[in-house]
């Protein structure tokens, strides 16, 4: 079982913002679920296109408002880059 306290403990003095990008829908929801079960259930945002996440990151289009995040995870697998 792993052990979520001291991210339990980050995450309880401080909003903490994650970017997720995650093109497999299975794995994006275990990956939620992992956020979840170590305390984070605000603050987490999922895109599946690298696009998508470049926007984001850059607060462009339609995510000109998104909060930048402190962390982001990529485990995208399309290997064609916007350009």
């Amino acid at each position: 079982m792993l052990n979520f306290s001291r991210f339990n403990d980050l995450a309880s003095h401080r909003q903490i913002e994650v970017l997720v990008v995650q093109s497999n829908p299975v794995d994006t929801l275990l990956t939620v679920e992992a956020f979840h079960a170590a305390g984070l259930t605000t603050g987490l945002t999922c895109v599946t296109e690298g696009e998508d996440a470049l926007s984001y990151v850059a607060r462009e289009g339609k995510y000109a408002h998104a909060v930048v995040p402190g962390s982001s995870f990529w485990t995208y697998h399309n290997h064609e880059f916007p350009d």
